[in-house]
Parts: structure tokens; C-alpha cells; sequence
């Protein structure tokens, strides 16, 4: 930080922080979720962070119509590539490398019980 405050010649500015509370995706409150000021823009409209983080993967996981010339394309964003059908559902292969929470639980105690040395 010291060479940010020499190239500001001592200036300092404000910086906020904002912690946000977010809800259980298996416990929405309807009354929490309408008055939630933090929101996400979707192609239906705004939606509040919480149903949003909820619900991600039927945001995130659709893929997105593309027009190269005349021709339509659509990426498909779990492999990346472009397909020329539109692809039906869209499936994760959960690994313990990409995992988080829920998910890592649920992977751990399917694998079977390996002994640390």
C-alpha cells in the first residue's frame, strides 16, 4: 500500500465495505427476497443474489445463441464449445476439483474411506 499512497501524493479516499447476509437455498423467505436491495441483472429481469445463488445453475448453465453471418451457433458454457443444435439440458460433472460446498459434503461421503498416513 505504501507505494499506492506515494503515487496518490497521500491522498486517501473512501472505501466502503458492505457485508451481505445470504439465505439458505433450501430456506428462502418470500419477504426477505422482495425487499432484498441486492440484486442480479437475468434476461427476465432483475432478481434478488439470494434466489439467484439458489437457483444458479438454471442461470449459468444456459447456453447462449450466437450468429456467425447467416449461420446461428450455440456455446455451450460446461464445455466451452459452440454446437450448431441447441443443446437440451445442460449436465456438470462434479469432481473434487471443481466441488464446493453441498457438493464437496456430498462427494466426500460417497467415496469410499481411504486411510491417511
Amino acid at each position: 500500500m505504501r507505494h499506492d499512497l506515494i503515487a496518490a501524493r497521500g491522498r486517501i479516499g473512501k472505501l466502503s465495505f458492505h457485508i451481505h447476509n445470504f439465505m439458505d437455498a433450501h430456506q428462502l423467505d418470500a419477504n426477505r427476497v422482495g425487499a432484498c436491495s441486492f440484486m442480479v441483472m437475468t434476461p427476465q429481469g432483475p432478481l434478488s443474489m439470494c434466489v439467484h445463488n439458489a437457483k444458479r445453475d438454471d442461470y449459468l448453465l444456459v447456453p447462449a445463441r450466437m450468429a456467425r453471418g447467416r449461420q446461428i451457433f450455440f456455446w455451450d458454457p460446461v464445455s466451452g464449445n459452440l454446437r450448431s443444435d441447441k443443446p437440451q439440458g445442460l449436465a456438470v460433472r462434479i469432481t473434487r476439483k471443481n466441488a464446493r460446498g453441498r457438493a464437496r459434503v456430498a462427494l466426500k461421503a460417497a467415496a469410499p474411506y481411504v486411510a491417511e498416513i
